[in-house]
């Protein structure tokens, strides 16, 4: 399957700059939120019917959204220009969506084991939330993902820190499963990146040109990866992955 760079209106990857809405709407609709992906994937039992039934924005976008499918062992994707939604397979909770343009990219695997490596580092940092899935098994098998959170982290309202044994303050994270330097077939990057110039461990021009935001990242055939830079929603990212 090949994809042209940019074939659903969206920016280069290259470009620092946000990706700007091309909407329809007077007011974008969104549904799902980051937090919800995080305590499923947390959780190791299989996911009932939802008691609430479908949202109505949900219900809106799967039936309005024209664009690309794309559907790999774990997730299933829909990418067009006025819009996206995503979620795990057999996990409802997990859908996120909004009427906003995304910035897209097709990435060879060198590159998507180099922007992982990247999350990691800033995750190591305190400035990044990651979550990769390798496998469709990760609900039993922890070796098939890795997550890792930081609640109460330091861009959150809350912030939750102890003294350690040196007198240092430390942030507590949350982690499960096993880090793999590989593509993975699904991974959410929530980014809260240093510029590089005001500490020593900071990435100049933040993972993919983003600093302060999410990436998604989607296995779509052997040797390539989709690569989404999504928009800011109504809450922030970090708001939406406390738990």
């Amino acid at each position: 399957m090949n994809i042209p760079t940019n074939s659903v209106g969206t920016d280069a990857l290259t470009d620092a700059a946000p990706p700007i809405a091309r909407v329809r709407h007077h007011m974008p609709l969104e549904s799902g939120e980051a937090r919800s992906l995080v305590h499923a994937v947390s959780s190791r039992h299989a996911e009932g019917k939802r008691s609430s039934g479908v949202p109505l924005a949900e219900d809106y976008l799967r039936a309005t959204l024209r664009g690309m499918d794309f559907i790999n062992e774990v997730a299933q994707l829909k990418l067009g220009e006025d819009g996206f939604y995503y979620q795990l397979k057999d996990r409802e909770s997990t859908f996120q969506g909004a009427t906003l343009a995304v910035s897209s990219e097709l990435v060879d695997d060198e590159t998507a084991n180099q922007l992982v490596w990247e999350a990691m580092s800033a995750y190591r940092n305190i400035e990044a939330q990651v979550l990769l899935i390798y496998a469709p098994d990760y609900a039993e098998n922890d070796s098939s993902l890795f997550l890792g959170y930081h609640p109460g982290g330091q861009w959150d309202d809350i912030r939750t820190a102890f003294v350690n044994d040196e007198g240092d303050l430390e942030f507590p994270r949350f982690e499960r499963g096993m880090f793999r330097l590989e593509p993975p077939l699904f991974a959410r990057f929530d980014l809260e990146v240093a510029d590089g110039t005001g500490t020593k461990e900071g990435i100049a021009g933040g993972i993919a040109g983003v600093q302060r935001g999410s990436l998604l990242m989607f296995r779509i055939a052997q040797g390539q990866n989709l690569l989404l830079r999504l928009p800011r929603l109504g809450m922030t990212p970090s708001k939406n992955l406390k738990c």
